[in-house]
């Protein structure tokens, strides 16, 4: 995989995992073989303009979106990657929490 593919093959996961969209999903979406998708996120494949286009369709978003790499959520994963057991329990217990209540509404 050329170092130009890498981001934006993981910016496709990233969004993927994201939205809860298997890689078979994408395919269809995107209308591509599954097996193309799997073998682009594995680096089997580079990524063309004009598949990176059906994806991003496939996301039903826009190039400005797509390319807005998140640094601020980057950063707040690496806050969480320093809590302590403790702290990263107590974090998933207010998600869940906060969860419920959106859920109730």
């Amino acid at each position: 995989m050329s170092d130009l593919n890498q981001p934006l093959i993981e910016r496709i996961k990233q969004l993927r995992k994201r939205y809860g969209i298997s890689q078979e999903k994408l395919s269809l979406l995107a209308s591509l073989d599954a097996r193309y998708v799997n073998k682009l996120e594995n680096g089997k494949f580079n990524l063309s303009v004009p598949t990176l286009d059906r994806i991003i369709k496939a996301f039903d978003m826009s190039y400005n979106e797509f390319f807005e790499f998140d640094v601020k959520e980057n950063r707040e994963l690496d806050r969480v990657k320093k809590l302590n057991p403790k702290e990263r329990e107590n974090l998933l217990i207010q998600c869940l929490k906060i969860s419920d209540l959106l859920n109730d509404q």
